[in-house]
């Protein structure tokens, strides 16, 4: 069984990729009191690239704004599913059968229950076929 709703994440881009930015990001994100729930990070032709969901977005891009990263916000569809051995892989069987295109998935799991953060071409159909 998945529960699944429609979110937003919040997007960065960081020129100059160097040791050090994950810490700058998440750590201005901390000292607001704001929690990372979800992330992916990785670094892309020279650039840091961060996609984060977070308990609070709009404190979130204000502290990273006054640590000098610009944040953007993005819609996505959370799903919440038990943590088990081929669930995603049923989840990504049912996008498949009904057409869903995605054009990005992350997660983090706890152990019981699995984060999946996705955006597809149609977010609104991606979580009617996943909840």
């Amino acid at each position: 069984m998945s529960t699944g709703r429609i979110s937003r994440q919040i997007t960065i881009k960081v020129e100059n990729d160097q040791p050090g930015i994950l810490a700058k990001v998440t750590g201005a994100i901390y000292e607001m009191g704001v929690n990372i729930e979800a992330i992916c990070a990785y670094s892309w032709e020279g650039s840091a690239i961060f996609m984060l969901v977070t308990s609070d977005n709009e404190s979130a891009k204000e502290a990273l704004s006054s640590n000098g990263f610009s944040a953007e916000e993005e819609e996505v569809v959370l799903i919440e599913m038990a943590d088990e051995p081929g669930n995603l892989s049923g989840a990504a069987k049912k996008l498949a059968d009904n057409g869903v295109n995605l054009q990005f998935i992350y997660a983090t799991a706890t152990g019981t229950t699995s984060l999946i953060v996705l955006r597809a071409d149609d977010n609104s159909q991606a979580l009617t076929v996943l909840s």
